[in-house]
Order: structure tokens, then C-alpha cells, then sequence
């Protein structure tokens, strides 16, 4: 798979409703601790641009905390609402048409964040500022 590279500083929040789910996986510490045991991503900032050929299947930009080379990944949580910040440098792989797609320059919005393994979207898909590019930033 190709390679991008995200680099930038992102903050956004989520304010969940229910404790059930994604409340109870993203609090869950355990589950946290296994997950980084077996190498699997507690933090994933999902960044999409939209796919003109097939609306329907938005061209995906997963940056999880297993790809920051350069900086942090992490969440913070006052009661419901859940607080995620990116500031560093990620290394990504992607689709091909992703890449060709940011090749050519279109842009990204992120549309949701997941916590051991549980996503939720953000209400409405977030303007983003980071820089998205093949080439090492």
C-alpha cells in the first residue's frame, strides 16, 4: 500500500450520550492495556476525502497512534465529552486512489475518532488544517 504523510496540529471533541456504547470500550482501561499488548491502535484520527466516482465510499486517511513518528496522539475525557489532540507527524498507508487523490490535491476533512477500537463520528465532517503529502514532512 502507499504511503502519505500527515503532519499538523488537530483538536476536536465528542460529547457522547449514552454510557453504553462507545462510552464503556473507550473508559475501559483493560481493554486499553490489551490492546496495546497485541500492537493494536488505541487511538485512530479517521480522515476522509470525499470520492467523486463513488460518493458512497470516501476515500479513507486512518491515522492511528502506531503511525505518529514525530509528536502525540491522545484523548482526554471531562465526564461525557472526550477531547482528542494530534499534534506531530504521522506516517500513513493508504489506498492508491487515496494517495492519487491527494497526489492531485484534494483535501481532507476528519469525520471521526475511535478508542480502543470503538468509532464515533463527529456530528458534522471537521475542517481540517494538517498537511497531507507523499513526500516525508
Amino acid at each position: 500500500m502507499p504511503t502519505v504523510y500527515v503532519g499538523g496540529k488537530f483538536e476536536g471533541a465528542i460529547t457522547l450520550t449514552d454510557k453504553n456504547y462507545p462510552y464503556s470500550q473507550w473508559t475501559d482501561k483493560k481493554l486499553a492495556k490489551q490492546r496495546e499488548d497485541y500492537k493494536k491502535p488505541n487511538l485512530s484520527l479517521w480522515l476522509e476525502i470525499e470520492n467523486k466516482e463513488d460518493p458512497i465510499s470516501p476515500l479513507a486517511i486512518p491515522v492511528t497512534n502506531l503511525d505518529v513518528y514525530e509528536g502525540s496522539m491522545k484523548c482526554s475525557q471531562s465526564d461525557m465529552k472526550f477531547t482528542f489532540e494530534f499534534d506531530g507527524k504521522a506516517k500513513v498507508n493508504v489506498h492508491k486512489d487515496t494517495k492519487a487523490a491527494i497526489d492531485a490535491g484534494e483535501k481532507a476533512k476528519a469525520t471521526a475518532f475511535t478508542v480502543n477500537g470503538a468509532q464515533q463520528g463527529f456530528e458534522n465532517p471537521v475542517e481540517i488544517s494538517l498537511v497531507i503529502q507523499s513526500k516525508k514532512i
